[in-house]
């Protein structure tokens, strides 16, 4: 659709558009285009300030109106270039929509602005000519407006018909300047053409041009001279007629494949020439397409290719020949080509091998050779090939009846007349017969030889040096490992094996090889020979002819051992014997002991130890164990045998015990030791010994018993309060068979419902008043009776129950204490094992919601050593449960490695003295 319009308003359009506005048509002539468009006032405002500003075409614009009559939207792809007067400003603007649901875009006016230029792409002319030349034309007579009025010059300067003009014809317009923009224009692309065509006719090569339908628009003049066609005779598919029949077909379908996908397409075909003869022609061509991507057609070419084909046609049949010549041979021949690559094998060579052609080909005609022989024959052609020499090679093949034949490979280089190199042509024959008659040959003469030489090569890949002697002690062979390992060697070859050791038989080697001799019998042993300055290991081998000697330096192997066993039975952190190490110096200690010899074991754990660990690091933990067992060395008789068993448990044998206060005397003395304050890390660390004492006195005593007791006294040590020494008694192993008993009956107590809680007041001293009570677990055995804490906790803890028992106890108390009068508050003790695992704020407010007790009366006790843990984590936990309201409270404070300094970090209500600080006040 054409659409042309001043300020005054439209001035000239075609029917297409009339359609479009149908009844408003011609009421639109000489009036706003917003008249016909309502929506379009913005649109027409802006294009009109814009385009007679003197900007150029409005290319593509996206536009969406309602046809007129109907509710439906259509939308147009718009370009509008602007029509100057004769005084060379802009009068009006030109439009050419285009529907975009149309598959055809031909009535768009296309633009190209070159570089650095303001101009319209395309002269308005072709547009004009193109939107109104086959339409009926609609024109404004006179249009007037505020600013002038347009009558029949204004239309003849807008190069638009008069008053006068018929209605339905174009005037032809003036020579304006934007028409002589569009002659120069079309000048220019006159001449372009000419000389394209210029060209083309006087190209070698047959040029063609399409039209996006096929059809051809142009062919050159060699084309015609070439096959006596006329132009007339070419179109319409007619320049198909000069293709060979055979040929055409293939063309045709081609053709038309390339032209449905619009892709480069090449073939080759003969044409006939006018003289009657066919020539052979390749014909290779491209899709053309505009700027805007709308596919034109086909611009291709045609050269003479018909000496490629003779000479093609020539080789094929020398090439046949020569496979005649070939497939008839007595012998197997191949060819490659200049990269190596197999390309024939005779007939002869399938029918030995079995494979077939295709099997053959490439590089495939290595399978038939031998695995053994494969990588050497490869490697010769591939060398071969490379330089291209001469080809002479031997190998195995697999006959088709699967047997494996010798053959020998030969081949010489092809090359082209010009001296170019093109591959290798080979022949292949059998040479089994010959080949097993000469390898036959060179086995029996190198027999002996290559015996020999085997065993000389086995004797120099030993390890070992080797000396062989024969009958008369006279050195017949040594190995290089033997000269270099006794330089006296190097000259002893045929010379008396007592000139290297002159002690004869005297000496340790010389006796027990002569008894090796004359026994005939082997000989191992192990010794350290002062004349080599090392340790050796010798084996000797004799025999009828003589002795064979093997012996090697063993020196750094017996130091490694040596220092294997040091370290497999001694603990590296302290240098002190390990707990193997210790048992097995007690078995044998208890062994061998005598009946009035009196034997004790002390077993001895760090107070204290896992708190330094814990604070101060590992580094700093292991320092301490260090100075402990340097301590201690000090402590003991030069006959007591001391020992690190793990982690922090040490062990001590004292022998030739006479009472038992040698025995308390050390330890006291122990105790006493390592009770002194240790320097670690800048800080004074303190840690106490708990000892326990288990004695054996008669011979047969067991040292695994003798350990077991030593332990039990030792868990009693600790029981009674640490820092002490406790000699076992029976009854301690009747309490560590309770305690066994205990911590398997505890995984079940719970369920059984065989806890309690007790509650112990809490008084306030000034108005002699209960102001709370602390929640106390007791444990009521079905066959021990009531137990208290000390007797089970450290087991809860041991086996993670008391997780599961400290909810319990929450849980328990606070459902009591909800009853309890107002300000009465309730205490309960928290493991350190409560705060593993993020759940116990969850579990403290379940147990307040349940029982509805409110947070400000709850109290949880903590111990000092919790803070010693994740400090972070349990900070953030403190933290959670004192938001709730529920008060915190340390317990036992002071007998831990924390200080003052930690209340500052920590969110804290009171803290509880121990009572080993005020019990003696």
């Amino acid at each position: 659709m054409a659409l042309y319009w001043g300020p005054e308003g439209v001035l000239l359009y075609n029917d297409a558009f009339a359609a479009l506005v149908a009844d408003r048509h011609p009421n639109c002539m000489g009036r706003p285009v917003h008249l016909a468009f309502p929506d379009l006032v913005a649109f027409r405002d802006v294009l009109l300030q814009v385009l007679l500003g003197g900007s150029p075409s409005c290319k593509h614009a996206e536009l969406t109106v309602e046809r007129c009559g109907r509710a439906e939207q259509v939308s147009f792809e718009v370009t509008c270039s602007p029509v100057r007067g004769e005084d060379g400003h802009p009068a009006g603007v030109l439009a050419l929509l285009v529907e975009t649901k149309a598959t055809v875009r031909s009535t768009q006016a296309p633009s190209a602005t070159e570089a650095g230029e303001r101009v319209v792409a395309q002269p308005m002319q072709p547009a004009l000519d193109r939107a109104f030349g086959t339409n009926a034309l609609h024109t404004t007579a006179e249009v007037t407006s505020d600013t002038g009025s347009f009558g029949p010059d204004a239309a003849s300067r807008l190069n638009m018909p008069s008053q006068d003009a018929a209605v339905g014809t174009v005037p032809p317009i003036a020579d304006s300047p934007a028409v002589a923009a569009r002659k120069d224009v079309e000048a220019a692309l006159a001449e372009s053409e000419a000389r394209f065509r210029n060209m083309a006719d006087h190209s070698p090569a047959i040029m063609w041009i399409t039209n996006p339908d096929g059809g051809y628009t142009y062919l050159n003049t060699r084309w015609l001279n070439l096959t006596g066609q006329s132009e007339a005779e070419i179109e319409d598919h007619g320049w198909l007629d000069a293709i060979h029949p055979e040929d055409r077909p293939n063309c045709e379908r081609l053709f038309a494949q390339a032209q449905d996908r619009r892709t480069p397409f090449r073939v080759e075909f003969r044409i006939r020439t006018k003289e009657a003869g066919w020539r052979w022609v390749l014909d290779a061509a491209a899709p053309r397409w505009d700027a805007d991507g709308a596919f034109l057609g086909f611009v291709g070419s045609m050269i003479d290719i018909t000496d490629r084909k003779v000479a093609e046609a020539a080789l094929a049949e020398s090439e046949q020949r020569f496979r005649n010549m070939a497939d008839h041979a007595p012998v197997m021949m191949w060819v490659t080509d200049a990269s190596g690559v197999s390309t024939y094998h005779n007939k002869v060579w399938h029918d030995y091998t079995g494979q077939t052609p295709e099997e053959a080909l490439g590089f495939g005609w290595l399978g038939a050779i031998d695995p053994r022989d494969r990588p050497g024959a490869e490697a010769t052609f591939l060398e071969a090939n490379a330089r291209r020499t001469p080809i002479r090679v031997e190998y195995r093949i697999r006959r088709a009846d699967g047997a494996w034949r010798w053959v020998l490979d030969a081949a010489a280089p092809r090359l082209a007349p010009d001296g170019s190199f093109l591959g290798y042509i080979g022949s292949v024959i059998d040479i089994t017969e010959r080949k097993e008659a000469e390898l036959e040959l060179e086995h029996a003469r190198s027999e002996a030889e290559a015996a020999a030489q085997r065993l000389r090569d086995v004797l120099e890949s030993t390890t070992d040096s080797v000396i062989i002697l024969d009958r008369a002690w006279q050195v017949q062979f040594m190995n290089r490992n033997a000269t270099e390992l006794v330089p006296q060697l190097s000259d002893a070859v045929q010379k008396p094996f007592w000139s290297i050791f002159p002690e004869g038989g005297d000496g340790l080697f010389g006796a027990r090889l002569m008894r090796a001799a004359a026994t005939r019998q082997q000989l191992s042993f192990e010794a350290f020979d002062p004349r080599m300055a090392m340790w050796v290991e010798v084996h000797a081998y004799p025999s009828e002819d003589g002795l064979s000697i093997f012996f090697r330096d063993v020196t750094v192997k017996r130091k490694i051992m040596e220092d294997l066993e040091y370290t497999a039975r001694h603990d590296s952190l302290t240098g002190l014997p390990n707990r193997s190490c210790f048992r097995a110096r007690l078995e044998e200690h208890l062994n061998r002991a005598g009946s009035d010899a009196g034997t004790a074991l002390l077993f001895l754990d760090l107070d204290q130890f896992k708190a330094v660990n814990d604070t101060l690091g590992h580094p700093a933990g292991d320092r301490l164990l260090q100075a402990a067992a340097a301590r201690l060395r000090p402590c003991l008789r030069g006959t007591d045998l001391i020992a690190r068993f793990a982690g922090d448990e040490f062990a001590i044998l004292q022998t030739d015990v006479t009472s038992e206060d040698d025995i308390m005397s050390l330890a006291q003395r122990i105790i006493g030791c390592l009770s002194e304050p240790y320097l670690l890390d800048g800080r004074e660390v303190v840690v106490g010994v708990s000892i326990g004492v288990a004695v054996a006195q008669a011979s047969g005593a067991n040292a695994d018993d003798l350990l077991k007791k030593a332990d039990i006294a030792l868990y009693r040590a600790k029981s009674d309060g640490r820092g002490l020494a406790r000699f076992f008694e029976p009854a301690m192993e009747e309490a560590a068979q309770k305690t066994q008993t205990l911590r398997g009956d505890l995984r079940e107590a719970l369920a059984r419902g065989e806890f309690l809680v007790h509650y112990q007041p809490v008084v306030d001293f000034e108005p002699m008043r209960v102001t709370g009570f602390e929640a106390l677990l007791r444990w009521r055995h079905p066959e021990l009776g009531l137990l208290y804490p000390a007797e089970f906790i450290a087991l809860a803890e041991e086996t993670g129950a008391i997780e599961e028992i400290g909810v319990w106890v929450l849980r328990e108390a606070c459902a009591r204490a909800a009853a309890w009068p107002e300000g009465i508050s309730l205490s309960v003790n928290l493991s350190a094992r409560q705060f593993r695992g993020g759940g116990l704020v969850a579990t403290v407010s379940d147990a307040l919601q349940a029982s509805g007790l409110a947070p400000g009366r709850l109290q949880l006790e903590i111990t000092e050593s919790l803070l010693l843990q994740d400090g972070e984590a349990v900070r953030g936990t403190l933290r959670a449960l004192r938001d709730w309201g529920v008060r915190i409270s340390i317990d036992d404070f002071g007998t831990g490695y924390s200080s003052l300094g930690y209340l500052r970090s920590f969110s804290v209500d009171n803290i509880k003295i121990d009572r080993s600080f005020v019990k003696d006040l």
